[in-house]
């Protein structure tokens, strides 16, 4: 027992780190407070948050007892919480003497001198807010900033500002930029760090004369640069007394990197054999699928969201009642999971389809194996349409012996052929992972990895390579791959003189761009009521062409590979415009590692007409999964 609590908390210690490492806003939407308002002016009854000037910042929660601090209505107007049922709220412009409201938190560690960090918080302007402003920032400080002894403007310079007038009182709008730290920044301050004549203030009615702004999950993270090498990624889990799993990610091929745990599981706890348990890892959402043997669930992996369930978790289908299910694939051309299960002597390979928000049965099907084997790894690949499955076979003396199959996934439990394979030990294989681009398959008993390369997925060829420890308890329970893949955006967004200006317009994208997935590219910051129209070419962005009038800017993707129908630009306020398109990546392995260029050119409506622009543009790498 001992050495179990020692273990757990080793563990906890290296989560806890993980944890911080994602976001340094002590409590950053609000939930967690000494006391419940009673009335205005209160956000001092809110953990970790303060009032640095001498003005009244507002705490909201559904707890109050008085209607004017209350959640979702209150003395500003009707608005539920972005998360949980509390937020801040803010007179962050006045004609009338320059009033303004902060709210300061502390962080969790001081921010390292040299480090990118995203800062990011949401906003919803309160319904009975006369005036709409566009400079809502975020001050990094070192130390607090508080006491400032006056209800005016904190004269300093924010590393994040808002550049678009925020209008929304219907739902939430976020703000969010990246930045470099100067070092020691150890306090994050919310409001509006201009003066009235420096500040950019709409009219667009309300009974109150000020700005009011709700503010809820600020966010300070820090950004990792990807990785050149993909990350094999497991789910882990500890014996009683752990009331929680482990998503752990580690980078083999890098000179083997210790794990590290990126975050926990609440659901699934605890694989209840030593052969339970699976991993798999869907690109288009950057999620994982993870399963304690019993049940499936599917976690994000996206920095903020880390290991919060996209599908809630369900009782994994098995025909066998005795089967756990032992191993997880996923496959992203024809979106389908695939899982395997096993008792002693047997093993099963149902099929999901998981083309909506959760997966959906197809098919089932049965195989027996030796009465002392278990089949406990699963891998597939994209390219050759083929599953990777490892069946383990245990001796008279107690060690293992593992042999590889690959079948078809229209039938998957009629292999085709077999090698034997795993030489880093003679324990049970419980865990396989392929990569697609570098043909590396990756088998683990739970503690050491063995990367192969696959010389043929038809013929099983299998060429042996080099052993890794994790180098991290707890052990795997599963294995698959994340993959490794570079972006950046280059140049301008721009908008000829008959379109609103939206300076804040600007490419992004969703997911990864693997093999046979949907890779998601996203316009945001748009004139509103226009359309936009995505074209991709195949090579890096390079400088560009220059558009000549009535175009502005230059056109990075160009001569476009593709090219998709204009979509409509919906939003709210005038430059709240928003798009995206889905691009499937080819299964070609030709493409790995190719850089390839997105660049959405937009249609505006103006004032007098139509008008014309060009997003920046976004050079991402072709990966695979």
């Amino acid at each position: 027992m001992l050495s179990t609590l020692l273990r757990l908390s080793t563990v906890s210690a290296v989560l806890a780190a993980a944890l911080t490492a994602q976001n340094l806003v002590q409590n950053p939407s609000f939930e967690s407070y000494s006391l419940c308002p009673v009335t205005i002016g209160q956000v001092d009854r809110c953990d970790a948050w303060i009032n640095p000037t001498t003005a009244t910042p507002d705490y909201c929660n559904a707890c109050a007892s008085a209607p004017v601090a209350d959640v979702p209505t209150n003395a500003w107007g009707s608005e539920p919480a972005h998360t949980g049922g509390a937020y801040a709220s803010l007179i962050v412009y006045s004609t009338v003497g320059g009033w303004r409201e902060y709210v300061e938190a502390p962080l969790t560690t001081a921010l390292s001198a040299g480090q990118t960090y995203e800062i990011s918080f949401w906003v919803s302007h309160a319904d009975k807010s006369r005036w709409a402003i566009a400079n809502l920032g975020a001050y990094l400080s070192v130390g607090s900033v508080s006491p400032f002894a006056s209800s005016n403007e904190i004269p300093v310079t924010p590393q994040l500002e808002s550049t678009s007038v925020i209008t929304n009182k219907t739902g939430w709008t976020k703000i969010s930029g990246t930045f470099v730290a100067a070092g020691g920044e150890s306090h994050i301050v919310i409001g509006n760090f201009r003066n009235n004549a420096g500040t950019t203030a709409v009219d667009v009615g309300g009974v109150v004369k000020w700005s009011i702004y709700y503010i809820d999950d600020v966010s300070v993270v820090r950004k990792t640069p990807a990785s050149s090498h993909p990350q094999l990624v497991g789910w882990s889990d500890l014996p009683q007394p752990a009331s929680f799993g482990f998503i752990d990610v580690q980078d083999v091929d890098a000179n083997c990197k210790p794990a590290v745990t990126r975050c926990r599981t609440t659901a699934p706890v605890r694989a209840p054999a030593p052969y339970a348990g699976g991993t798999a890892y869907d690109p288009r959402y950057q999620t994982v699928w993870v399963s304690d043997g019993q049940f499936v669930a599917e976690d994000y992996l996206i920095p903020g969201k880390s290991c919060r369930a996209r599908c809630p978790g369900f009782k994994a289908v098995t025909a066998d009642p005795r089967a756990l299910v032992s191993g997880l694939a996923h496959a992203d051309r024809s979106p389908r999971l695939f899982q395997l299960a096993t008792r002693p002597g047997y093993m099963e390979i149902t099929t999901y389809d998981n083309r909506g928000r959760c997966p959906r049965r197809l098919t089932t099907c049965r195989r027996s194996l030796a009465a002392n084997a278990i089949a406990g790894g699963l891998a597939y690949d994209e390219v050759n349409d083929r599953l990777f499955v490892t069946v383990s076979t245990q001796s008279s003396t107690g060690t293992w012996s593992t042999s590889l199959f690959t079948s078809r996934p229209a039938t998957p439990c009629a292999f085709v052929c077999q090698a034997r394979i795993f030489t880093c030990s003679q324990n049970l294989v419980t865990g396989l992972a392929y990569d697609t681009c570098k043909r590396h398959l990756y088998a683990t008993d739970g503690q050491v990895t063995q990367t192969m390369t696959v010389v043929s997925a038809t013929q099983c060829l299998i060429k042996l390579g080099s052993c890794c420890k994790k180098q991290l308890s707890p052990v795997y329970r599963g294995l698959a791959v994340i993959p490794a893949w570079k972006r950046k955006t280059v140049g301008k967004s721009c908008t000829s003189e008959l379109c609103q200006s939206c300076p804040a317009m600007t490419i992004g994208s969703a997911g990864d761009p693997s093999l046979g997935a949907g890779f998601v590219v996203t316009l945001d910051g748009a004139p509103t009521g226009g359309f936009a129209m995505l074209a991709i070419k195949l090579g890096s962005a390079g400088t560009g062409i220059s558009l000549p009038a009535p175009f502005c800017g230059n056109w990075y993707a160009f001569p476009a590979l593709t090219t998709f129908a204009p979509a409509a630009l919906g939003g709210t306020g005038a430059c709240g415009g928003s798009a995206s398109q889905t691009f499937p990546i080819p299964v070609n392995p030709m493409l790995c590692g190719v850089p390839m260029t997105a660049q959405w050119f937009v249609f505006c409506k103006g004032a007098t007409g139509f008008g014309l622009g060009l997003s920046n543009g976004l050079e991402f790498t072709v990966a695979g999964s």
